[in-house]
């Protein structure tokens, strides 16, 4: 039952990442110093109307910039295809 709840607020702070940016900056700050994406994988970002790839925008398909590990000079980030 608590892993539920988690995975339910998980999918429902993704889902509002873009609505406000305090939360926003919360999850990237989450996600960079946990060197995490999601709650369970980068998949979690599909759930995100800004990021599933059925949208309509330049970050269809992708991740958070908070995702994007550097490696070297350059920044890796997953994408969701």
């Amino acid at each position: 039952q608590t892993q539920s709840k988690v995975k339910d607020a998980t999918h429902n702070v993704i889902i509002r990442y873009r609505d406000d940016p305090d939360l926003q900056n919360a999850i990237d700050k989450i996600q960079q110093g946990l060197k995490c994406c999601g709650g369970y994988s980068y998949h979690d970002w599909e759930h995100n109307e800004h990021f599933n790839c059925s949208a309509k925008t330049v970050q269809a398909c992708g991740v958070p910039f908070s995702c994007c590990r550097k490696v070297g000079l350059v920044f890796i980030c997953l994408p969701l295809m």
